[in-house]
């Protein structure tokens, strides 16, 4: 079975053939004519069958294809077949009569942009429905125009502010103010923004902007510092159009704590003139809301996303116990209340299966939805609490409502993949992130996710090919961040998928003689070392990771990565143990 027929007339070929290597090089299955079959008992043989064994059908439109008998048979016995169509424009023409019924209703892309082309196929479902029904069923939006087809000068990124305060332990400061600042700027529909964790990595970087630039595909980079000394803070800030190496404007805005909304408006207020971007009204109105007007409860929950993207049970412990002060100060945050849950949920998942934990976030999200009904953080976290509590209808329901709410985020789309993933809903999941990863920028996580999404499926190619896509990204990261454990055991994961397995084995030695005492880091670790025959190793790791608080039990049921040591007798003591242990 091939994932995608090319229907074309012979007289464009050419393209047809360019179009499908590239299609390949993105790691679909093609199945193409290249034959000229023309006999109708060969057609009916032949083509026929392969459209049936196909999921979808690529027409390519052209004045030559819409006169072609054959390609008219092809579109229609795909419409009958219940067949994902996607029209491709090699031309502007006007569709004859006989085409208008099978291609009713489905949005032509031009051939010229291969990036529409994959989006359009990331829609693809399983195939069993017909084309009406699949646009009405499948859950991702139109992509937002203005989103992905900007122009170079409306695209840019926010550098992490540097901290250049006294006593430099004010990172967290500066790190917060970037993340606001990019949230903020996210919220207009007239620019592409680089998101947060894309941008981590050029901390005290030495790149040279443009070449940052080129990485991030972006024109505009935002840069930036920030000095904070007890209750005074001064924040300077300069756009640079990285494409000419000009500085547009650079200012700085000096001021207490209790200026710092103030500071922000009139920070996002320069960006937005010196970009020449246009205000609609909702935007204008909406753009410099605040969760919170007050400052200290605002102060608290800085420092607590800090903790936001950390693993260990220590840093979520911190992170309650800042947003629950964030709240003491002003009891109708609901960005707080989102983060509250969303640290209990990450304890119950990965640490302590307390009862506690869940009805915390019920709690709080409880409090977050009914201060604001659409607030779309909180009702991806809700359908992550709803599946925990066996409801995977609603936690399914709840995911889907975050991403039409934020469909521009790709963030959200990476939430509902990891809700796919939890439900043991593989190819919803890897549908899911490879959207996320066609409307972001570049984020070596998809693939691992993808990658591992696969590996459930029991398609080790797919799984492969991901793995391979993958690699260079993280490549890149690591060598900029190379103390990240978090990312280091899943570029390694992704070497054994890619059957890179010796340097996988050594790449885990060495992550390994850091002293590595994170549950999560060391469960992987041992679904390397099983997944190549290592069973005792494996298995004193998996040991060791539930010592370590990680206690994922399902995990050691279903995960196909430890599939080499079911029939061992150790392997069903450790399952004793560790279900003693989480129960």
């Amino acid at each position: 079975m091939h994932d995608i027929f090319i229907s074309y007339s012979s007289r464009n070929r050419e393209h047809a053939d360019a179009l499908a290597k590239q299609l390949r090089g993105s790691g679909y299955t093609i199945w193409i004519d290249l034959s000229g079959i023309e006999a109708a008992s060969e057609w009916g043989t032949v083509i026929a069958e392969a459209i049936r064994a196909t999921r979808a059908l690529i027409l390519l439109i052209s004045r030559d294809s819409l006169d072609s008998h054959n390609v008219l048979k092809e579109v229609t016995l795909a419409s009958e077949k219940r067949k994902f169509i996607v029209p491709v424009d090699l031309e502007p023409v006007e569709l004859p009569a006989s085409f208008e019924y099978p291609l009713a209703g489905i949005q032509r892309v031009p051939y010229a942009d291969y990036e529409k082309i994959l989006h359009a196929l990331i829609r693809m479902n399983s195939g069993t429905l017909p084309a009406k029904e699949q646009r009405e069923n499948v859950f991702f939006p139109p992509l937002s125009p203005p989103h992905r087809n900007t122009t170079d000068s409306r695209r840019l990124a926010v550098l992490p502010f540097e901290d250049l305060s006294p006593s430099h332990d004010n990172e967290w400061f500066s790190d917060g103010l970037t993340d606001e600042l990019i949230g903020t700027l996210h919220r207009l529909e007239s620019l592409f923004v680089v998101d947060s964790h894309s941008v981590r990595k050029y901390k005290q970087t030495v790149l040279a902007t443009k070449d940052i630039a080129s990485e991030l595909g972006i024109r505009y980079l935002i840069t930036g510092a920030v000095r904070k000394a007890g209750n005074n803070i001064r924040v300077q800030a300069s756009l640079v159009d990285a494409e000419t190496g000009n500085m547009l404007w650079s200012d700085k805005f000096p001021g207490t704590m209790d200026d710092i909304f103030e500071i922000q408006e009139s920070l996002g207020k320069q960006i937005v003139d010196g970009l020449k971007v246009h205000l609609s009204p909702r935007e204008f109105r909406t753009l410099w809301e605040r969760g919170t007007s007050n400052p200290e409860a605002y102060e608290y929950y800085l420092r607590a996303t800090t903790h936001g993207n950390m693993a260990t049970r220590e840093d979520y412990h911190e992170q309650i116990g800042l947003i629950a002060k964030a709240i003491e100060k002003d009891r109708d945050y609901v960005d707080a209340y989102a983060i509250l849950a969303y640290a209990h949920l990450m304890l119950y998942r990965e640490y302590e299966r307390e009862e506690k934990h869940l009805q915390e976030t019920e709690s709080a999200l409880e409090k977050a939805l009914s201060l604001d009904p659409t607030h779309a953080y909180s009702l991806s976290m809700r359908a992550q609490l709803l599946f925990f509590r066996g409801n995977i209808e609603g936690a399914i329901e709840s995911a889907r409502r975050a991403v039409s709410l934020d469909h521009r985020n790709f963030l959200a789309y990476h939430h509902l993949g990891y809700l796919y993933g939890l439900a043991q809903m593989h190819r919803q999941a890897i549908e899911a992130f490879e959207y996320s990863a066609a409307i972001g920028p570049p984020n070596p996580t998809n693939y691992y996710n993808i990658t591992n999404s696969y590996n459930y499926l029991g398609d080790q190619e797919g799984a492969r090919i991901s793995a391979i896509k993958g690699l260079p990204l993280y490549e890149k990261y690591l060598r900029m961040n190379p103390l990240d454990h978090v990312k280091h055991i899943q570029y390694i994961q992704l070497l054994d998928f890619a059957e890179r397995k010796e340097q996988a084995l050594s790449e885990a030695g060495i992550l390994l003689g850091n002293g590595i005492t994170d549950g999560s880091i060391l469960y992987n670790a041992a679904c390397v070392y099983i997944r190549n025959g290592e069973i005792p190793r494996g298995l004193e790791l998996l040991r060791s990771s539930a010592a370590h608080g990680f206690l994922i039990k399902e995990l050691l049921t279903t995960d196909p990565d430890l599939d080499q040591a079911r029939s061992n007798t150790e392997f069903n003591r450790v399952l004793e143990e560790i279900g003693r242990t989480s129960s």
